[in-house]
């Protein structure tokens, strides 16, 4: 189950504000609105931490402008995977588990 879920990252679900969403479906607004959640936090280390986050959503978002793409699900496959996985949206390497 794990190893099908991690080959559709389009499928996986991401939280936008108050509601789930599959990654395939967010716009290019709803990854400058996830950007922004990471933006202004400080404090313990907290920045650091979260700043990356940030700038790959704000990546995601200018690529798809650049390409046109309504929908995450519009951008090639190779460029949707290294995206999940950067965002976590699946994780790293496939697993939660491995190091």
């Amino acid at each position: 189950m794990g190893d099908e879920e991690d080959q559709r990252p389009l499928e996986r679900q991401v939280y936008v504000e108050d509601r789930y969403l599959q990654f395939g479906e967010l716009t290019s607004d709803d990854a400058r609105r996830l950007a922004d959640k990471f933006s202004g936090l400080s404090g313990g280390g907290l920045e650091q931490r979260v700043a990356p986050a940030g700038r790959e959503w704000r990546q995601l978002a200018k690529l798809m402008d650049e390409r046109g793409a309504a929908t995450v699900a519009e951008l090639d496959e190779e460029q949707v995977g290294d995206f999940a996985e950067r965002l976590r949206v699946i994780p790293p390497g496939g697993s939660w588990l491995s190091s």
